[in-house]
C-alpha cells in the first residue's frame, strides 16, 4: 500500500457549522517534484478512506475542495466550501515525491511519502449547538515558533551575560592588581 502506518504529532479539533467554509493547514513544504494530498479518515460507517488529488480537484471530482498555496509554509492548504456532515473525519496532509535513481544501466522510480504532522479532526455539529465560545483552529500551535526563539535566545543571552561578567571581573581584578 502507498499510505500505511503514519506517524503523527499534533491533532486539532474544529467545529464548525454546516454551510461553514474552512480551511486546513499543511504542514509539509512541497519542493520540486513533489506534490500535496490529502487525506480523510472517516468513523462513519458510510465515509470511506478518502484521497483528496490535485489532479482530482481540477477535474471536479471535489467541486467544494480546492487547494491555495500557502506562501508562509510554501505548501498547499486545503479548503472546503459549505461544509456538510459528509465531510467530518481527520484530515492530514501528505506530502508525495517521485524518486528517480539509475543502478546497473536500468532507470528505477518510486514514489516517496512525507506524511504531515499535524491531524485536523473537523466536526460538523448542529448550527443551534455551536455558540460563540466554540474555538475554530485553522492553523497549528505556534509551539514550534515559541520552541525556535527560546533556544535562540537563551544561547545568545548566555554568551552576552559570559562576556559581561568577564569584562566586569577583569576590570575589578585589573583595578586590585594595580594598586597592590
Amino acid at each position: 500500500a502507498l499510505f500505511c502506518d503514519p506517524v503523527f504529532g499534533t491533532e486539532l479539533e474544529m467545529t464548525v457549522k454546516p454551510g461553514d467554509n474552512v480551511s486546513l493547514y499543511c504542514d509539509r513544504a512541497v519542493t520540486f517534484g513533489s506534490n500535496i494530498l490529502w487525506m480523510r479518515n472517516s468513523s462513519h460507517k458510510d465515509l470511506p478512506f478518502l484521497e483528496i488529488d490535485p489532479l482530482l480537484i481540477f477535474s471536479e471530482k471535489f467541486p467544494r475542495f480546492s487547494f491555495f498555496a500557502n506562501s508562509s509554509s510554501n505548501s498547499h492548504d486545503l479548503h472546503i466550501a459549505n461544509v456538510s456532515v459528509s465531510d467530518e473525519g481527520t484530515y492530514y496532509c501528505v506530502k508525495k515525491e517521485l524518486k528517480i535513481t539509475e543502478k546497473n544501466g536500468i532507470t528505477h522510480s518510486k514514489h516517496e511519502v512525507e506524511y504531515g504532522i499535524l491531524r485536523i479532526r473537523l466536526f460538523v455539529a448542529d448550527p443551534v449547538s455551536v455558540n460563540e465560545s466554540t474555538a475554530v483552529c485553522t492553523h497549528p500551535p505556534e509551539c514550534a515558533l515559541c520552541w525556535t526563539l527560546l533556544l535562540s535566545v537563551c544561547p545568545v543571552c548566555l554568551l552576552l551575560s559570559s562576556f559581561l561578567s568577564f569584562i566586569a571581573g577583569y576590570y575589578i581584578c585589573g583595578t586590585h592588581g594595580a594598586g597592590t
